[in-house]
């Protein structure tokens, strides 16, 4: 989701009925602890984090990529202000980054990693929105892509927010037809980032039944990922996800609490799945 400082109150509205039509607005039960670190060998920690544009720099956001000990790292919404601050902050962790700067101001795409990584294709958004980006990294798994994604948000249309969060939707779909041609099916995948939607939403369907699963969604469904204060009270929605293909099993996955931005990481453990 994008956020403009200080508000966004199409954003809100379309939030809310969401919320409603989906009954994703709160978490089920307690927030997902994390899990004991296993041995590199046998897995590899990934790490999907919408960073939000307007607070570059920000401390505690870099804090929290730093202290979650992932493995690799995709980010949403960077920029130039915010490579600088990551490439100073965290070179002595991830000795790969790359990133890709957008002329849109939300449309930033980055990976940090502990493995060599080499980016090799970009997808445009076939509305004109943002870009995905596919990653290719050597890991103790063996060769593994990641799928870099920042789905069209809901907006405003002639019509009203109901009319306009449903055709939002189609126009995403759109996004994800066009983002899986990134895919190589003789390679495992990972497929993260910021969806706009949460695991009912037509993309993440459509995803599914390609054999991408929600790892969040597989261990703790309605856990949401993303957070904005408004008069009525915090609104909370799922919209960020990590996608594991079929070569691959989530043996984990759950949120971090922290951070300047409206967006909470997601973490999902990754192993291979058994012959």
């Amino acid at each position: 989701m994008i956020v403009r400082s200080p508000r966004r109150p199409w954003v809100i509205g379309c939030v809310v009925l969401a919320m409603a039509c989906s009954g994703a607005g709160e978490a089920r039960g307690d927030r997902p602890a994390s899990p004991a670190p296993r041995p590199a060998a046998r897995s590899m920690l990934v790490m999907t984090y919408n960073l939000n544009y307007g607070v570059a720099g920000d401390r505690d956001t870099i804090e929290l990529i730093r202290s979650s000990d992932a493995d690799v790292v995709l980010l949403q919404e960077t920029n130039p202000s915010w490579e600088k601050a990551l490439r100073e902050a965290l070179a002595d962790r991830y000795a790969h980054m790359a990133f890709h700067h957008s002329e849109r101001r939300a449309g930033g795409l980055a990976f940090l990693s502990r493995h060599p990584l080499s980016p090799d294709r970009l997808q445009e958004s076939p509305i004109g929105w943002f870009p995905a980006w596919r990653a290719l990294v050597e890991t103790p798994l063996g060769r593994i892509q990641l799928v870099n994604v920042h789905l069209r948000p809901p907006g405003r249309r002639q019509g009203g927010i109901v009319r306009s969060y449903f055709a939002s939707q189609e126009e995403r779909l759109d996004e994800t037809r066009a983002h899986v041609r990134l895919i190589d099916p003789s390679l495992p995948a990972v497929v993260a980032g910021d969806f706009n939607e949460d695991a009912r939403g037509r993309s993440l369907l459509f995803m599914a039944a390609r054999g991408l699963e929600s790892a969040l969604e597989r261990f703790h469904p309605f856990t949401p990922t993303w957070r904005w204060q408004t008069r009525m009270g915090l609104v909370r929605w799922q919209l960020d996800h990590i996608l594991v293909g079929q070569a691959l099993r989530a043996s984990a996955a759950w949120v971090l609490d922290g951070g300047a931005s409206d967006h909470v990481p997601v973490l999902a453990r990754v192993e291979r799945s058994a012959p």
